[in-house]
């Protein structure tokens, strides 16, 4: 896929081969978005109440780069009334660049996404492609599932296999930060 192939061809027969004929203009297969990702794992080995670091590598994007990432988290395996956000598809020399996004949770209207600095960024003909972030706002002794879909000029790949599951640390009532 994503490849253009150029052909000289000739003859042969009892007396020999003839000579290269000239070369084609070019025979291009047919472009195709990145393969589905593997699913994201987790980074931190600290479990914490309020947030996750999660991570997952560059699927096969046939010599076409990976310009974004979407990230979509949710309370079951099945991904329910997920959460998504898009992470990446920034010029690197941007100045004041904020990397990739997070997503806060509010008691009142669920998680909220918003930008943060600070993720790992892979940079790749000039634009960003995420690998890693920091989910925040989460709420503690509650389990989550993430997936991640890698997008190109061409299209978006599928969504990878839900993450396995990823609980969050508990806290005493007291000491949990608003």
């Amino acid at each position: 896929p994503n490849q253009v192939y150029y052909v000289k061809h000739r003859a042969h027969n009892e007396r020999g081969p003839s000579t290269w004929s000239e070369t084609t203009l070019g025979i291009a297969t047919r472009s195709r978005p990145p393969e589905r990702p593997d699913p994201p794992v987790r980074v931190d080995t600290l479990t914490r109440p309020h947030e996750v670091v999660i991570r997952w590598t560059h699927p096969e994007s046939y010599n076409i780069p990976v310009v974004h990432y979407k990230v979509r988290s949710s309370l079951t395996e099945d991904m329910q009334d997920p959460v998504e956000v898009t992470i990446g598809d920034r010029p690197v020399h941007e100045p004041g660049l904020q990397l990739g996004e997070l997503m806060e949770y509010d008691e009142r209207e669920g998680p909220q996404l918003s930008p943060t600095s600070g993720h790992k960024r892979f940079a790749r003909g000039g634009k960003l492609a995420l690998t890693q972030m920091k989910v925040k706002g989460l709420r503690p002794s509650t389990t989550y599932y993430f997936q991640v879909q890698a997008c190109n000029q061409i299209g978006a790949s599928e969504w990878s296999t839900s993450s396995l599951p990823m609980k969050m640390g508990s806290c005493a009532p007291a000491k949990c930060p608003k």
